[in-house]
């Protein structure tokens, strides 16, 4: 009995012995793993730190105060905007304030009829909605 133990015992230190050296090389990996994930995850974090999201970047810019060269440059842009609706065109500066022109006696006569014209249809088509 006493050689089947020694042999038992020789078995269970082998055994033991290649258990450790494989949870040795396990334990490696995956602290070689875990390390590489907080190293990206690190990363992550900076680039998000560095980058603004779009969103943020728009508030952001619309909190800052206009300069003076940027607010001359918009109110110096005018355009003409057709109003499908009431069939009428108006001058509208860059900053949404609405001008107005001015026009002779029979041009002001046309576009009053034309716009009440617009404005009928416009009416009609509210109702039969």
């Amino acid at each position: 009995m006493k050689e089947k133990r020694s042999k038992k015992k020789k078995h269970e230190k082998h055994s033991k012995h290649v258990k450790g050296v494989k949870k040795d090389k396990q334990d490696d990996t995956l602290d070689k793993l875990r390390q590489l994930a907080r190293e990206h995850n690190k990363k992550e974090q900076v680039n998000q730190a560095r980058k603004p999201s779009e969103e943020t970047r728009r508030r952001q810019a619309a909190m800052v105060p206009q300069s003076k060269e940027s607010y001359d440059k918009q109110r110096s842009i005018i355009r003409r905007e057709y109003d499908r609706q009431t069939g009428r065109t108006r001058l509208i500066k860059g900053s949404g304030e609405i001008l107005e022109t001015v026009v002779s006696r029979d041009q002001h006569r046309q576009i009053n009829q034309r716009a009440t014209v617009y404005d009928g249809i416009s009416f009609q088509a509210h109702l039969q909605k």
